[in-house]
């Protein structure tokens, strides 16, 4: 097999072998850090797909800033929300039935 074939071989094996990975955390309960290896699997994911599918080896400094800037935005805004939905406290109010 030529060696361009090989790459998308071990590429589509790396790729089965993450959602697998991911499919089977769904079942195992770590708290918090289940999320947090959810993102890094989908991450890994991601940027193999760019990286090889969409040619960003090849492309030029510039294209890669701005993915990895765009990357970035989503990590920091994703902190920031499950900071948000954790930090929040449940209120129990009990609202008096009227007849």
């Amino acid at each position: 097999m030529p060696s361009h074939t090989m790459k998308y071989v071990a590429l589509y094996v790396a790729l089965l072998v993450l959602t697998t990975t991911s499919l089977l955390s769904s079942f195992v309960t770590v708290g918090a850090l289940s999320v947090a290896v959810a993102y890094a699997i989908a991450l890994t994911k991601g940027s193999l797909v760019a990286w090889f599918f969409m040619h960003l080896s090849e492309e030029s400094w510039g294209s890669r800033l701005t993915l990895v800037t765009a990357v970035l935005f989503v990590v920091v805004f994703a902190g920031l929300m499950i900071g948000d939905v954790d930090g929040r406290t449940v209120l129990s109010i009990r609202v008096p039935m009227t007849r």
